[in-house]
Parts: structure tokens; C-alpha cells; sequence
């Protein structure tokens, strides 16, 4: 940006003053700052409104919106491009994004209409494999599964080679599991893995089995034998791993204990360990034996730093060390975390929370305004908000916290984190007072 930025200053008239615009913006886009990038795409578009850059920029600006969860900001973008340019490119995808629009706000039916309307105007789309999962995937989350099943088995017939085709018979199995139809469950659970056997799905294929046994009053055991013919040679180092998962997930912790310390032994070059190591501390957190899953925790991130496993260990035991009243040593385990991290959102939430619980009111603030200014769409910038907000409030600052909750109580599903975020914003709205306390200084 510090380049694009010096070009326009200097050079304003460059033929390349375009390309460096549009450049700024999708910077800010990729970094997750959408509310600068819908500003940057914005001013592009006053300037350079036809052109492939042009079109592409309407479509970001959306996305911005639909990024922030601006539903109807992003909703009103996408209906302009399909209604000015619903031949050019991009327009498939604009439908897509449209009926995502719908599908969160929970208007089933104008999101099924969408991807119909894309896959009747785009047939040959690269979407249209995506459009038809999708189709599936809401009729299976309104529990009408025979329609489900019908739109997942067109995906595998149509597209068998896309990336979403495993991801539908697996949903196939899904559905007629929960019909109640185990052996036909079973008999999708197969196919995947013997048609995409190096597919994520095909893992989640064997639990789907073993849980489609023990439905019907079988040994989920029996998995060991189903497979025992598959094409990957690895699946029954995979088999041992789940049967540990199986009995961890009915709650037979000291059998799911036993069957991971025997994986551990009896695949000592396992690819497949750091999982093991990871899973087993869970359940020793599950039976409440805390000081053991600290040291797997600890074991693990020793034995594999570079694992993303060892990432997920280091929020474990800082949410170990914040629930003991260790917040000093949560926030050393919480600041080993690599910003990289798809939840470093949570990990900057979780520090301000030890920062608050150590009376640090000013550096919790900081924390907590950098989750709203790095992930301002993320839950637990919501989260953020809220704590925030309560802090504001305590300080009667109420003009400000109102203004930092107000995206929370006017944007968020009614859940617990909305709910707080309402009572904190209502608390002073009858407050005549708005006399305003030093807050403590950020550094």
C-alpha cells in the first residue's frame, strides 16, 4: 500500500494510477480490514466506473458489506450487479453471494430461488457444483432430507471430480442416518471412503459408521472389519484413532484415556500423533484431571511446535491457566500463539480477559480494541464489544459504550453474547447522568 500510495501521489495522471487504486483496497480486503477496503473500492468506483476492474470492484464492495455482516448493504450490491450486469462476469457469483445473503438471515426460500436462478442462467458456472451442495445442504438443515439427498446425489453424478462431491455423499450418509436409515448410512459412509479416500471426509466416514452401528445396537468395533478392504492402507491407523474418538464422544473417558495412550504406543511415527496427543489432554480436561492435560499440552507443543495441534495447545492451557486463576502465566501460554492463526481473534479476546482479571483495565482495553479493529466481523470482536462496553459503562462513559455495543445489539442473532450487549445497552439509556471518569491510559 506504502508503494501504490506514493505512485498516486506522485504520479496521478500514471496509466497504471488504476491498477494501484483498486490495488489499495483489495490490500485492505485481504487483510480483513473491510470497512477501509469498502471505503477504498467506493472511491475506485467514483473514479473508474466501467471496465473488468470496475466490475470486479462492485462485486468486493459487496462482499465487504456481506464481510461486516451488513446484510442489507450487501444484499442491495449484489441485486445492482445482477440487475445492470446479469450477462457479464461475476454475475454467478453474485447469485451465489445472494443466496448466502438470504441463508443467513434465514430466508430459506429467496435462498433457494437464487441458486436456482444461477444455475439456470449459468449452467457451465464453476459455482453451479457449490450452488447445488448448497441447495442440499439447506434442505438438510430444514430436516427435509429426501430433497437433500436428492441435490447431494446430483453433485456426486454431475461433478464427482469437484471438491464438494465427497463433502455430499458424506452428506448423504448424514441424512439418511439421521432418518434413521443406518444401513444405508453406512452404505454412503462406505462409498466415500472408497471414492475419496484421501478426502477429509472419509475420516469423518468411519465415526459416521461407528455411530450408524451402535444406533442400531451393533459393536461400533465392527468398523475395523467394514473397512478392512479399503483402498487406503492408512485407514486402519485412522480406525484406531477414531475408536479413541468414538468412546471420548459417549463419554467413556478412561476407555477413550486407554485407546489413545494405545495409538500413541502403537504408532510411534504416526503423522497422526499430534492429533492423538491434543485429543487425549481434551478428555483429560473432560474428566476434570486438569494437571495431566497440562502436561500433554505441554508434551505436545515440545514434541511439535510447528504443528497446528501445538497452536490449539497453547489456547487450552491459557484457558486452563485463566479458569485456575493463573493469569499471568495464561497470558504467557496466549502470547506464544502466531498471529497467523484462523482464531487469533479468540487468543487476543482471551488475553484481555486475563488483563481484566489482573485489574489491568488499560491494557484489557487494548486487546480488546485490537479484536474489533483486526477482526471487526469476527464473534468474538462481539465478544469484545461487550466487555468493552461494560468497562465504558463502569467509567460512565455511556455515549461511548453505547456507540461500541450498538453493532452488536442491532446486528447480532439473539444468543447470550446479544443479550448481555442489550441489558448493558438499555442500563443507562434512563441515566440522566453522563459525568465521564478518567480512563486508565493505553500504551
Amino acid at each position: 500500500r506504502k508503494y501504490y500510495t506514493e505512485l498516486l501521489n506522485r504520479f496521478p495522471g500514471s496509466r497504471n494510477a488504476e491498477q494501484a487504486l483498486y490495488s489499495i483496497a483489495w490490500s485492505y480486503f485481504k487483510e480483513g480490514e473491510y470497512k477501509e477496503s469498502a471505503k477504498q473500492f467506493e472511491k475506485f468506483l467514483s473514479i473508474y466506473s466501467t471496465g473488468k476492474r470496475a466490475l470486479d470492484a462492485r462485486l468486493r464492495l459487496a462482499d465487504c458489506y456481506f464481510m461486516m455482516k451488513n446484510y442489507k448493504q450487501a444484499e442491495s450490491n449484489y441485486l445492482s450487479f445482477v440487475r445492470l450486469f446479469g450477462n457479464q462476469e461475476g454475475a454467478d457469483y453474485a447469485y451465489f453471494q445472494l443466496s448466502q445473503v438470504y441463508l443467513r438471515q434465514r430466508q430459506l426460500m429467496r435462498s433457494l430461488e437464487m441458486l436456482n436462478l444461477l444455475l439456470s442462467k449459468f449452467p457451465n458456472s464453476p459455482l453451479a457444483p457449490s450452488a447445488k451442495y448448497q441447495m442440499g445442504w439447506i434442505y438438510f438443515q430444514d430436516k427435509n432430507y429426501t430433497p437433500a439427498i436428492n441435490s447431494f446425489r446430483e453433485v456426486v453424478e454431475k461433478y464427482p471430480d469437484s471438491e464438494v462431491a465427497p463433502k455430499a455423499l458424506y452428506g448423504i450418509g448424514d441424512a439418511y442416518y439421521n432418518m434413521g436409515k443406518y444401513e444405508l448410512a453406512m452404505k454412503s459412509y462406505l462409498e466415500v471412503i472408497e471414492r475419496y479416500p484421501d478426502s477429509k471426509y472419509s475420516e469423518d466416514a468411519i465415526s459416521g459408521i461407528q455411530y450408524s452401528l451402535s444406533a442400531q445396537g451393533k459393536n461400533p468395533n465392527l468398523v475395523d472389519e467394514l473397512i478392512s478392504k479399503s483402498k487406503n492402507p492408512n485407514f486402519l491407523e485412522v480406525v484406531s484413532l477414531k475408536k479413541a474418538e468414538f468412546q471420548a464422544s459417549q463419554g467413556n473417558y478412561s476407555e477413550g484415556v486407554n485407546l489413545y495412550k494405545k495409538f500413541i504406543a502403537n504408532y510411534p511415527e504416526s503423522k497422526l500423533l499430534p492429533k492423538a496427543y491434543y485429543e487425549l489432554g481434551r478428555v483429560y480436561e473432560a474428566m476434570r484431571r486438569n494437571s495431566e492435560a497440562v502436561e500433554i499440552y505441554k508434551n505436545l507443543i515440545s514434541r511439535y511446535p510447528m504443528s497446528e495441534f501445538a497452536q490449539n495447545a497453547l489456547v487450552r492451557l491459557g484457558r486452563l491457566k485463566f479458569n485456575s486463576g493463573e493469569f499471568a502465566e495464561a497470558i504467557e501460554y496466549l502470547g506464544k500463539v502466531e498471529t497467523k492463526v484462523k482464531f487469533y481473534d479468540e487468543v487476543l479476546y482471551l488475553i484481555g480477559l486475563n488483563y481484566l482479571s489482573l485489574g489491568d483495565t488499560a491494557n484489557a482495553l487494548r486487546k480488546f480494541n485490537e479484536v474489533i479493529d483486526k477482526f471487526p466481523s469476527s464473534d468474538f470482536s462481539d465478544r469484545a464489544r461487550v466487555k468493552l462496553g461494560g468497562i465504558l459503562l463502569s467509567y460512565d462513559r455511556t455515549n461511548e459504550a453505547i456507540e461500541i455495543l450498538k453493532p452488536v445489539v442491532t446486528q447480532r442473532a439473539t444468543d447470550e453474547v446479544s443479550a448481555e450487549a442489550q441489558y448493558l445497552y438499555a442500563e443507562p439509556i434512563y441515566s440522566t447522568s453522563h459525568q465521564g471518569k478518567e480512563l486508565p491510559t493505553q500504551h
